[in-house]
C-alpha cells in the first residue's frame, strides 16, 4: 500500500533528492555577539511609560534602548 509523503522524507530518508534541501533564514551569530544574560530592572509605572515613548522616538526597542543608555553611562 503506498503512503503519501507530506513532508518529502520516509524515515528520515530523502526520496527522489539527491542532497539535502538547503537551510533559509539568517547566518547564526559568533558566541561573543549573542545575548544570554538577563538583567531585571525594576521601574515604576510613569518611568516604564517614559522610558517607551523615549524609545519610540529614537526608533529602538525598548531593550535596545536600555542597553544604549546603559553602556554610555558606563563608558562615562
Amino acid at each position: 500500500m503506498a503512503q503519501a509523503l507530506i513532508s518529502g522524507t520516509r524515515n528520515g530518508i530523502y526520496m527522489g533528492m539527491t542532497r539535502k534541501p538547503k537551510a533559509v533564514g539568517r547566518p547564526k551569530k559568533a558566541d561573543d555577539e549573542k545575548r544570554s544574560t538577563l538583567i531585571r530592572v525594576l521601574v515604576t509605572s510613569d518611568e516604564h511609560v517614559r522610558f517607551q515613548a523615549a524609545a519610540d522616538q529614537a526608533g529602538v526597542s525598548l531593550s535596545t534602548w536600555m542597553r544604549l543608555r546603559a553602556g554610555a553611562a558606563a563608558k562615562n
